[in-house]
């Protein structure tokens, strides 16, 4: 995992031979968005064209833990599997919607998506599409909750 403040890498394979293929593009999600509906057809974009040279320089740092507070948790999720990484999404979709709408803090965010995530951790075994749509929409209820 990596911070990359330019946000050009949208993407990025690492294959058996070490070779990484990226996908870059203006710091614009609609086009990553349009090629995941669209796959795998390629439509004329909805971006600019990236300019390499006005660009200049990719940096890439490590993740500090106290600006992504949350990091630790997802990987945690991700390692338990079944509907935890679900219930972490919604809840930090639930908060951060609450945050852009000035019902919350910044710092709320993370605690109400740490605090949804170990009320539910355990009590989703995930194994259908309705499971994780199930565990989605109780983190929302629980999230919402605890704004």
């Amino acid at each position: 995992m990596v911070v990359h403040p330019e946000s050009i890498i949208h993407s990025a394979v690492e294959y058996i031979d070490s070779a990484v293929v990226a996908q870059l593009s203006t710091p614009d999600m609609r086009l990553c968005v349009q090629y995941a509906v669209t796959y795998p057809a390629r439509l004329p974009g909805l971006t600019r064209e990236l300019d390499l040279f006005s660009v200049g320089t990719l940096n890439f740092y490590p993740p500090d833990p106290d600006a992504f507070p949350l990091l630790p948790l997802a990987r945690r999720a991700i390692a338990q599997g079944g509907g935890v990484p679900a219930v972490l999404n919604a809840a930090n979709e639930v908060a951060v919607a609450a945050f852009l709408s000035e019902k919350i803090g910044f710092t709320d965010v993370s605690r109400i998506v740490g605090d949804t995530v170990e009320k539910l951790t355990g009590r989703r075994d995930a194994k259908t599409i309705d499971d994780l749509l199930a565990a989605d929409q109780e983190a929302r209820s629980v999230a919402a909750a605890l704004i």
